[in-house]
């Protein structure tokens, strides 16, 4: 639809000239363009969790070869684990050849947008072999056999249990563990890693604002609205009170872990979709589909205790690697819906985020960026702002002319060598919290 909206348009211009009438030409103008940002509004989500690829939605449909690691004759657990609002995810951990896996290196595997885990198999065979170490990958919510829905908070939500499985049940060297994230999973484990790093350190634990701010929800938990029970009685003529947090909400909930301002009960609500709140407000809550409530915070909150973290089950890292990711949501919208660049129009139809760029910069473990130049998805000029924002003092940078966006692994021995020498001797880091390492150019 994208790459043929210029051709349309030049049909609507065609139209104009030889039929020589005003209206007919305006009118098939705005006619497709409307249609094209109804298309974008409301088919953004599924063009970024693209969970079905050719038809394979669960990994038992995907071709032969490709429905489980056994196929390649590669020594694999199944695994099932739940992330923290119930939501079960399906993985596989690939030990590395020979009998000294547990002391290997693990590759956290942090998948990109498009299909299940199945479709990685090849990229997993050759991790085994060429890098000699364990893999850890699952597919998040929405994908594969993982239940649930996709959304940015959920699938950081998804990664961070993914790790503390690994940590806690997975058997491998914890101090070997290495982050993989290509396009999508790179601004996943960004977020993830974040998190960690704050709850690792006291003074970088996110604190809320305590000025008001908005909780945007979209409604795709259709049992449980919005998961706030509050008075009908207002705490005084501009305020209802959040008496509870619904349990049961995922979307709530998910908003909630990887936010730094959290709802809590005893908050204030101020507004409802911009709407001052009156005394019952159940009927905007149930029958909006999208929300923005405004919240005026009660106290700060601590989110380490919030996410039950402790000093033992902080995940702690020994280095990132991306490959091919974007530094926001909008970036790659704005390059691949260069007619609704215009900032208004923009606001009110683009839902996405994924911020990357807004939180990698404060990442203190060392960082490998893997960059294909001929990304014919996400422009190469992101991935090169992504590694200006981190500094080359904690990170390092290898360029492949030839690399695309999902398969640069595929351009030849000097990728492996990048990845060889990164997980095989990283120097290390000064931070105790963060036990890593950094490779200067």
């Amino acid at each position: 639809f994208a790459a043929m909206f210029p051709l349309v348009f030049a049909g609507c211009v065609l139209a104009f000239i030889f039929w020589n009438k005003v209206v007919v030409g305006t009118g098939c103008f705005l006619l497709v363009f409307l249609a094209y940002c109804a298309w974008v509004f409301y088919r953004q989500e599924s063009f970024l969790y693209a969970t079905v690829v050719y038809g394979y939605q669960y990994t038992h449909q995907n071709p032969k070869g490709l429905r489980h690691p056994g196929e390649a004759r590669l020594p694999f657990r199944n695994v099932y684990f739940k992330s923290m609002d119930g939501t079960e995810l399906h993985g596989w951990l690939v030990q590395a050849p020979g009998e000294l896996w547990e002391s290997a290196p693990t590759v956290f595997f942090l998948h990109g947008n498009a299909g299940n885990i199945g479709l990685r198999i090849p990229n997993i065979v050759d991790i085994h072999f060429t890098l000699r170490a364990n893999v850890f990958i699952f597919d998040y919510r929405g994908y594969g056999d993982s239940e649930g829905t996709p959304s940015e908070p959920g699938l950081v939500m998804d990664a961070e249990a993914a790790l503390k499985w690994l940590i806690r049940e997975g058997g491998v060297h914890n101090e070997r563990i290495f982050v993989f994230g290509r396009s999508l999973g790179g601004a996943v484990a960004v977020q993830l890693l974040h998190l960690a790093e704050s709850a690792a350190k006291k003074e970088a634990i996110p604190k809320r604002d305590l000025t008001k701010f908005s909780v945007k929800l979209t409604r795709t938990d259709q049992a449980s609205r919005v998961g706030m029970k509050f008075t009908n009685e207002t705490a005084d003529d501009d305020h209802l009170v959040v008496t509870g947090i619904e349990a049961d909400s995922g979307l709530l909930r998910a908003w909630n872990e990887t936010s730094q301002n959290p709802v809590q009960v005893g908050d204030w609500i101020c507004a409802v979709n911009g709407k001052k709140v009156a005394k019952d407000m159940r009927n905007e809550l149930q029958k909006s589909p999208d929300l923005e409530i405004e919240i005026q915070p009660k106290d700060d909150v601590d989110l380490t205790k919030m996410r039950g973290w402790t000093p033992e089950t902080i995940p702690k890292v020994a280095g990132l690697i991306l490959e091919n990711t974007f530094t926001s949501a909008e970036d790659v919208f704005d390059s691949m819906f260069p007619f609704l660049r215009v900032g208004a129009l923009k606001r009110r139809l683009f839902r996405l985020q994924w911020e990357t760029k807004k939180f990698i910069g404060d990442l203190r473990v060392p960082i490998l960026f893997l960059a294909g130049a001929a990304d014919e998805i996400v422009p190469h000029r992101q991935m090169l702002q992504l590694r200006d924002l981190v500094g080359k003092e904690r990170s390092s940078l290898e360029v492949f002319d030839y690399g695309t966006h999902a398969e640069t692994y595929k351009v030849g021995i000097s990728y492996w060598n990048a990845l060889t020498a990164f997980l095989s001797a990283p120097p290390s880091y000064s931070d105790p919290l963060v036990p890593g390492s950094s490779k200067k150019d």
